[in-house]
């Protein structure tokens, strides 16, 4: 496990979106399709955050929204001859004003009237898990710690296993030499998390605590560790 394959991959996708350097601005995006089927096109990305987000602009009607609307899993694959980057994940759609102003590039004034038209939208992909192939170096595992859902995303964040190898599940506060830090369940690390959170927002006006516990109350019964207890 590296966070330098990370942070080159992560650079990657950003020269290969709409604000990137590169001519060839574009990626494959894999979704299943109306009729069950998996189906596959290209597509340019509009922004990236790393390997952990990407955005893609689209139409309300177009089948991409559609297949996001029915179901929202997905995969984002960036290749060539030195590197591969496959990302899966979930998508959802954004309608509000601000998403879709901040995504809106050069080239969509074709499609659309501006970042106003009613059939504009913004596609937000958010990795859950990675392969990456870069630099001649291969590693895989989750954007998420699979016991506290912290991203993982640079070197020391990773938690490490019995051989001193490092996790491509766990963070380094869940899990080292191949075991748990704590003995909890899910309810406890919940609201271990949630302190966390409150100490690390503490300032901001827009931090909502309930809204929080609901969302890791949904989101913590799909991590590795705790699908076994739910």
């Amino acid at each position: 496990m590296s966070g330098k394959a990370i942070t080159k991959a992560s650079e990657i996708i950003k020269e290969r979106s709409a604000s990137g350097v590169y001519k060839n601005q574009y990626c494959v995006l894999a979704q299943e399709d109306l009729d069950g089927r998996l189906t596959a096109a290209v597509i340019t990305p509009s922004t990236s955050d790393g390997i952990r987000q990407l955005t893609f602009c689209s139409g309300i009607g177009s089948n991409w929204a559609k297949r996001a609307e029915r179901d929202n899993r997905a995969a984002v694959c960036f290749s060539s001859e030195e590197y591969s980057i496959t990302l899966r994940g979930k998508l959802e759609i954004l309608t509000d004003a601000t998403s879709k102003q901040s995504n809106w590039y050069s080239g969509l004034e074709n499609h659309f009237s501006g970042a106003d038209d009613p059939n504009y939208c913004v596609l937000r992909f958010t990795t859950e898990k990675y392969k990456l192939f870069v630099d001649w170096e291969e590693t895989e595992g989750h954007i998420f710690c699979q016991s506290c859902g912290m991203p993982i995303i640079e070197d020391g964040q990773f938690g490490t296993e019995k051989d001193g190898g490092k996790s491509g599940d766990y963070c380094v506060y869940c899990y080292k030499n191949g075991d748990f830090t704590q003995d909890v369940s899910m309810d406890k690390m919940i609201e271990i998390s949630l302190h966390h959170m409150k100490e690390m927002f503490r300032e901001s006006p827009d931090f909502n605590e309930q809204s929080a516990l609901d969302n890791m109350k949904a989101f913590f019964p799909r991590l590795k560790r705790w699908k076994v207890q739910v």
